[in-house]
């Protein structure tokens, strides 16, 4: 990303991580512009949702969704981990509906199922989003390092060792 280090106090990427070639390598990068206790919003389609089945008929039968690339949201918490991103509350599921017209989908039947996958909040929903903080490592300031730059190990007390004895 064209931005210093550190520079960010919140980026949002919104569907950019299903665009991407490399979203491991995205990720480091928004994680090096966030500034210590800075915000990540990442938004994106569910690969566990009838969107997921969309994006496998699309392998097929080119259109918009073929160059698309989901992104798990648990592999997406996998590397916010290890980038030292804190998830604030967990994944959010929305859009609990098929991912072609409306006809008949809005039919009573199917409200009433949205109803109920809304209310179970089970993650089959056709988007996620993510919301998390850059956690801070604690620094505290050392006073008088100037005076220990002379002490060596020398100076220090070390433990003798003890006799073994032997049993006979």
């Amino acid at each position: 990303l064209p931005f210093a280090p550190a520079s960010m106090d919140a980026v949002v990427l919104h569907h950019a991580l299903d665009c991407c070639a490399d979203p491991r390598s995205a990720m480091r990068e928004v994680c090096k512009v966030l500034r210590p206790g800075g915000r990540v919003l990442v938004c994106g389609f569910n690969p566990l949702s009838l969107w997921g089945v969309r994006r496998l008929v699309a392998r097929f039968r080119r259109d918009p969704f073929s160059e698309l690339r989901f992104v798990s949201p648990v592999r997406l918490l996998d590397w916010m981990a290890v980038l030292g991103i804190e998830a604030d509350e967990g994944v959010q599921y929305l859009l609990y509906r098929p991912p072609i017209g409306a006809g008949n989908f809005d039919s009573r039947i199917w409200r009433r199922l949205r109803g109920v996958l809304q209310h179970t909040r089970l993650p089959v929903g056709g988007v996620y989003y993510l919301l998390g903080r850059k956690s801070v490592a604690g620094v505290t300031p050392l006073r008088g390092v100037r005076a220990l730059q002379g002490v060596g190990l020398t100076h220090a007390a070390v433990p003798r060792p003890t006799a073994r004895l032997r049993c006979g």
